[in-house]
């Protein structure tokens, strides 16, 4: 394995210990108000179906390591309009978790993880840009999170 493999498998230990924090900060917690369940219900599902429906758009290529494992760039379908349409999708998802049962520590696990997606991110698309000459182009056109029509 090397150097950015296991510095990628360190960043993913990093982003599922966070989420985990997320799912029992909520645990722990009283439910919400009835809005903030049914807004929270409704992440939950739309971020789940998002990164199920990512993950079978990416088929062999699919890797939680953000170090690009071959294949070619996607630029397609979930990846159009954003650059990083599953890191988005678990954003939205523990960000629903936190509203079905909110917490101060929820809500601050919440933010650590858009911290630590986010620099993750920026490495991928590094180690993207040095393989694909053409992501330069489509960095400059696709959001990274939030959808952005070309």
């Amino acid at each position: 394995m090397d150097d950015r493999t296991g510095a990628g498998w360190w960043a993913v230990a990093a982003q599922f210990s966070i989420m985990a924090l997320i799912l029992l900060a909520a645990a722990l917690a009283d439910w919400g108000p009835w809005w903030s369940i049914i807004l929270g219900g409704l992440l939950v599902a739309a971020g789940g179906t998002a990164v199920a429906v990512t993950l079978i758009e990416l088929g062999d290529a699919r890797s939680v390591n953000p170090v690009p494992n071959g294949g070619r760039l996607r630029t397609d379908r979930m990846y159009y309009s954003m650059r990083h349409p599953i890191y988005s999708a678990l954003l939205l998802t523990m960000l629903g978790v936190v509203l079905l049962r909110p917490s101060w520590f929820g809500l601050g696990a919440w933010a650590l993880l858009v911290v630590v997606l986010t620099a993750k991110a920026i490495w991928e698309e590094r180690m993207l840009a040095e393989r694909f000459p053409e992501y330069y182009e489509y960095q400059r056109h696709t959001g990274r999170f939030i959808p952005r029509h070309r």
